[in-house]
């Protein structure tokens, strides 16, 4: 067991913005295939049926345009290397 002071963790990126990151890359890899492509009609969100009742979920597409405004500020920031 550890016994002394915890030093601070070194990664200054907030996890929020990895996951975000990582969403726009997946989505953006998805959204590439082809039109009759699985994930790509999971990702969109475009299925047949009428709407259940309630308020509707957040899907794929409305979380990439919530995210949007984040991507000038996630490709402006430096990629940081682990030996820094």
């Amino acid at each position: 067991m550890h016994s002394g002071p915890i030093s601070p963790l070194k990664n200054s990126q907030r996890l929020s913005s990895i996951v975000q990151a990582r969403i726009l890359t997946f989505f953006g890899h998805v959204s590439r295939r082809d039109n009759d492509s699985n994930e790509r009609l999971v990702v969109q969100g475009r299925i047949e049926g009428t709407r259940s009742r309630g308020r509707s979920p957040m899907t794929w597409a409305d979380q990439i345009k919530w995210l949007s405004p984040y991507v000038s500020v996630l490709e402006s920031q430096p990629e940081r290397s682990g030996d820094e």
